[in-house]
């Protein structure tokens, strides 16, 4: 069985490139973006993905474990 690439989507907004990345092979690790509106939606249609709901640049590696 062959690996996936995965992804981690920053400033994701509301998954459009979750949306390509998956279609094209991908796994998306986790997502993150700081806007609620957004992550709500982003949640909702990406039930599987690790989402963070932060600033980026409050977040350490040990975030996206």
């Amino acid at each position: 069985m062959k690996n996936k690439p995965i992804a981690i989507d920053l400033f994701c907004g509301a998954g459009g490139l979750s949306e390509g990345l998956q279609a094209s092979g991908f796994d998306i690790a986790a997502a993150v973006d700081f806007n609620k509106s957004a992550a709500l939606t982003y949640q909702a249609n990406h039930t599987k993905t690790k989402f963070i709901n932060a600033d980026i640049s409050t977040l350490e590696v040990k975030d996206f474990h």
